[in-house]
């Protein structure tokens, strides 16, 4: 869900009026990469 509600609001690849699935993709790939750097900062403070 926040995933979509990013890509929604614009943080990733920009989407105009049709759904691309490789813009989709591309946006999807960052937010995993964001959400794996914040896991390791998390996991390093404990």
């Amino acid at each position: 869900m926040l995933f979509f509600f990013n890509f929604k609001a614009g943080f990733y690849e920009r989407f105009y009026s049709y759904f691309d699935t490789q813009t989709i993709i591309r946006s999807f790939k960052a937010f995993l990469e964001e959400r794996a750097l914040t896991i390791a900062v998390q996991e390093r403070n404990m």
